[in-house]
């Protein structure tokens, strides 16, 4: 949700940001379609909790109206590849190897000039499974990007 947060920012509040690192959301689809259609919170959250449930524990139901109006908001992408590829700050899109949509967010970012790093793992694995390179990666830009400022 970080990434399409950032995005938020790039679209609504461009002159705010001084760079942007963007990871494990597609700007162009929004949420990974399912072959029964868009991805429904309720599908969402049913797997969520069956295989990450050390990540979901704090989604009570007096949580659960606030996380779902942010997941569906999650659908919304109208002008979101736009706000990215014109954000006018450096730019960095971070993908895990085995995320299904690697190579998409990679030709996108390509197509824009804009840094591209690809980590171990998948969507949960490029943070849980391989942080430190991760990390490393990330760092390394917002260095680059402060000692150009």
């Amino acid at each position: 949700m970080g990434a399409w947060l950032g995005v938020g920012g790039a679209k609504y509040h461009p002159k705010r940001l001084a760079s942007l690192v963007l990871g494990a959301w597609d700007v162009i689809n929004g949420l990974p379609p399912t072959g029964q259609g868009p991805l429904q919170f309720d599908a969402f959250m049913k797997f969520a909790r069956l295989t990450a449930p050390h990540l979901t524990r704090w989604v009570t139901a007096e949580e659960e109206p606030a996380v779902r109006a942010c997941f569906e908001a999650l659908a919304q992408v109208d002008g979101a590849g736009k706000a990215v590829a014109d954000a006018g700050v450096p730019v960095m899109i971070w993908e895990g190897e085995s995320d299904p949509v690697h190579d998409r967010r990679k030709a996108f970012a390509d197509a824009n000039g804009i840094r591209f790093l690809s980590t171990g793992g998948d969507h949960l694995g490029m943070v849980f499974a391989h942080g430190a390179q991760s990390a490393t990666g990330i760092r390394a830009f917002v260095d680059e990007v402060a000692t150009q400022a």
